[in-house]
């Protein structure tokens, strides 16, 4: 699984390159990539939860633990909510980064889609954000004691 998931980013990041350098080449057209919200906003919850977790040595407990490491204008209940499949991320609370890796050095799913789209779901390890399809994101790693929902 990681192979393949290092693989996608490196895909996806070459791809973005690609785009970004074919767009000087014959044209003054400015090329448009949309980064999905859903990405963002996990992105956003993510780093908001390292870094509350850096700042109380401890992690956080609950969503509003990270209201003080996101932007005041962002409203939090909005950004957690999924575009592709319209419910609520499934965030799993309490889960240190320091020492939840498991024996391959992988970093747990803190954030996940509950349906998703298309067969296809958005998770967040802490900082790293990807998008799984179903059989990825049964044999991926969650923290212990969390059953993810199917």
């Amino acid at each position: 699984m990681n192979k393949w998931l290092v693989f996608r980013s490196l895909l996806i990041g070459s791809l973005a390159t690609l785009l970004i350098v074919a767009s000087g080449c014959g044209s003054n057209e400015p090329v448009e990539i949309k980064i999905p919200q859903t990405y963002n906003n996990m992105k956003t919850l993510g780093a908001a939860y390292l870094i509350s977790t850096q700042k109380h040595d401890k992690p956080p407990k609950q969503l509003s633990d990270l209201r003080p490491y996101v932007a005041a204008e962002i409203d939090l209940a909005q950004i957690s909510k999924s575009e592709n499949d319209g419910e609520d991320f499934v965030i799993v609370w309490g889960v240190d980064y320091r020492s939840s890796q498991n024996e391959k050095g992988t970093y747990p799913i803190v954030i996940y889609e509950k349906k998703g789209k298309e067969g296809f779901r958005f998770v967040c390890q802490f900082n790293d954000v990807l998008e799984l399809d179903e059989a990825q994101f049964k044999a991926a790693y969650f923290p212990p004691g969390h059953v993810p929902t199917p």
